[in-house]
């Protein structure tokens, strides 16, 4: 099974509203667990949601939902990137 999370905005959009990507992430892993319960999820990130993934993983440590990330092309200066 494949599931695609995007972010709906960055850094150049035109969207002004507030939106929280770390809680969009969290839920969606949570509603994958609970819909998926006997399946181990793994995830692949590009770019920005790279951090997204790093983050959840390093918060959650071992009671992380995922059980292996594939960070690619992380950025590794965030300010550089929004350029």
């Amino acid at each position: 099974m494949l599931i695609y999370l995007d972010r709906r905005t960055g850094p150049r959009s035109i969207v002004n509203s507030k939106v929280d990507f770390q809680e969009d992430f969290n839920r969606t892993i949570q509603i994958i667990q609970n819909q998926y319960r006997d399946h181990k999820i793994y995830t692949i990130s590009v770019s920005y949601g790279t951090s997204t993934m790093i983050n959840y993983m390093s918060q959650k440590g071992k009671n992380s939902l995922i059980e292996a990330g594939i960070a690619v092309s992380s950025p590794f200066d965030f300010r550089k990137c929004q350029d």
